[in-house]
């Protein structure tokens, strides 16, 4: 008679074991949980400059092209869309300056820049100051030095 070997079935049920202590060793918990945190978000606390040099010398009636320098002076993107004349002024006495009304002999549309700008970055463009021909004498602005304060929006 011949004997069975049973070596085996010995083996299997160690490889067994030895397989199911392994896969433990890669068990895992899972668990939800919430939390919070803080940003701080930038405010508008830069400048834009805006500076103007006329082309041509102004008469009644006549218009000289205004070009416009427009720089980020602030750390962020800003966006420029329009920037327009805020007022007018001179030491020319009788020189009408006053903006918006009926009787001032000067008049600037509001001049398109739409672009946005970097930090530092610079545009430019122009406009045209008119000087209205009133029916009056206007010798009060012969040789007067303007001065013209701009805005943006």
């Amino acid at each position: 008679m011949r004997r069975v070997r049973t070596r085996p079935l010995v083996v299997l049920p160690i490889a067994l074991a030895v397989a199911l202590a392994a896969s433990g060793a890669f068990a895992y918990f899972t668990l939800t949980g919430s939390g919070s945190g803080e940003a701080t978000v930038g405010s508008s606390s830069g400048k834009i400059s805006i500076n103007g040099t006329t082309k041509g010398t102004l008469y009644p009636g006549a218009e000289a092209v205004v070009e416009l320098t427009v720089k980020n002076e602030s750390p962020g993107t800003v966006y420029v869309n329009q920037v327009t004349l805020h007022s007018i002024t001179t030491s020319a006495s009788g020189c009408k300056t006053e903006l918006g009304t009926s009787s001032s002999w000067f008049e600037m549309g509001a001049v398109t820049v739409a672009k946005t700008l970097n930090a530092g970055e610079s545009t430019t463009a122009t406009g045209k100051l008119k000087m209205i021909n009133a029916s009056e004498n206007q010798n009060a602005c012969q040789g007067a030095k303007l001065t013209l304060a701009f805005e943006s929006n």
